[in-house]
């Protein structure tokens, strides 16, 4: 029975799934406070103690045997002094960031509604975690060491979680957010801009010669659908491919800045402030 939610297999291939970091213990005091919309999705199964998420329009509170999901803008999240959790990160977004699920709401879920959400956490961190490494970051997770086919078992075990997330999610009254393929015109626009090369200039006209469609047509379909204009959403997959890179310690800001077409440092710098209202280096320290 087709699904309300298919799509082509070209337009979810454009949907981005990789781990940031898997982590069992105890709550640092890094891992409490205030916290604006972060990068990536984050997930806590509550195994002992008790977790807390504030936000404009609510709190959450989960127990043990819970999993928490805290909205995707500015909250604060604290959690018991005895509380030891597990930990997940994760990128399940579209190129220019804007994640599958957009949960404006924090979520509180009952681990015992889906058990295979935590068997295949904990097989992740089982993999990750060999040989007694603690990861706390994504710039950690990505200098580990892994064979093939330790890696792959890391992935399998991603997608496998991913997937009973989604269920799950949908189950719970979260929709994915998929309005940007309900014109095919936008679609087919999405696959040109998703692969452009982000170190070349963005060209309207060529991309509405892809398209099909008059270029006052295109920003208005793109606005109605996804509420930014062509070039808007091209520069939006710059930024987020920058914000990421600079989560890496080891990957200089130049290299980041070439990625993007910058021939200047100080362009790239300028430019991420005027996104961000922070420099490179002032966002690589958060």
């Amino acid at each position: 029975m087709p699904s309300e939610y298919e799509l082509n297999v070209m337009d979810w291939r454009q949907l981005q799934i990789a781990i940031q970091w898997v982590y069992r213990g105890t709550v640092s005091d890094q891992g409490r406070g205030h916290f604006s919309a972060p990068c990536g999705v984050a997930a806590w199964y509550i195994l002992r103690g008790e977790g807390l998420v504030r936000y404009d329009g609510g709190e959450k509170r989960a127990r043990k045997g819970d999993w928490l999901f805290p909205n995707m803008g500015p909250h604060y999240k604290d959690f018991s002094s005895d509380a030891e959790i597990l930990s997940l990160r994760f990128y399940l977004e579209w190129p220019d960031g804007q994640p599958l699920f957009q949960n404006r709401e924090s979520l509180v879920i009952p681990g015992i509604r889906y058990p295979n959400l935590l068997r295949q956490a904990k097989a992740m961190e089982r993999v990750i975690s060999r040989g007694g490494r603690q990861i706390h970051s994504n710039a950690e997770f990505m200098d580990i060491r892994l064979d093939l086919p330790v890696y792959l078992d890391v992935e399998t075990a991603l997608l496998q979680w991913s997937k009973t997330l989604y269920h799950a999610l949908i189950a719970e009254g979260v929709k994915p957010s998929l309005e940007r393929f309900e014109d095919e015109r936008v679609a087919r626009a999405l696959r040109v801009l998703d692969g452009w090369p982000l170190h070349r200039a963005f060209s309207q006209s060529e991309l509405v010669q892809q398209a099909g469609v008059s270029r006052a047509q295109l920003d208005r379909l793109f606005t109605a659908k996804l509420g930014q204009t062509p070039h808007q959403y091209f520069d939006r997959r710059r930024l987020r491919h920058a914000e990421r890179s600079l989560q890496l310690p080891d990957r200089p800001i130049k290299e980041v800045a070439f990625d993007l077409g910058f021939r200047h440092v100080s362009s790239f710098s300028a430019w991420f402030k005027q996104k961000t209202g922070v420099n490179p280096n002032a966002r690589r320290e958060k």
